[in-house]
């Protein structure tokens, strides 16, 4: 077992409180592990258009099904911001159900992707850039000659 900060996670390792300064014994940090996480496979789609940020699940599943032409139980991330790009909703399945994610800037706006038609594709990490507010300023393209 752990010291009197930890407790036992059931295989033999020892979990933090949530209180924890997140050094281990050494004194050294360690890094948090992702609480979501996306398989290869998994595709996110950023709708272009503003949402109204009303929506629950089934305006966002009825948005999904009939703008983008998309199964909202495929198992794809929908992305969606507001007018403002001050929040941000994500409808996700999880194999049981439907999740909407929620995100709520104080200061700033999200960096929201532009393009051509209803919805623009990510990758993973730019959907991680995204969510912290961070822009993704594409390079140009450069090669060695």
């Amino acid at each position: 077992m752990g010291g009197r900060d930890q407790f036992a996670d059931g295989s033999g390792g020892a979990v933090q409180r949530a209180g924890d300064a997140g050094l281990d014994s050494l004194g050294l940090g360690r890094v948090a592990p992702a609480m979501l996480s996306l398989s290869p496979a998994t595709r996110i789609f950023v709708a272009l258009q503003a949402m109204d940020m009303r929506q629950g699940f089934n305006g966002l599943y009825a948005w999904v099904k009939t703008v983008l032409g998309e199964e909202p139980t495929s198992g794809h991330w929908f992305v969606f911001l507001n007018k403002r790009r001050n929040r941000l909703k994500i409808l996700m399945y999880d194999g049981s159900g439907l999740w909407i994610l929620n995100k709520r800037l104080e200061r700033g706006t999200f960096a929201a992707p532009g393009g051509e038609g209803k919805s623009q594709s990510l990758r993973p990490e730019e959907l991680t850039l995204l969510i912290h507010g961070i822009e993704n300023a594409s390079r140009r393209p450069w090669h060695r000659v």
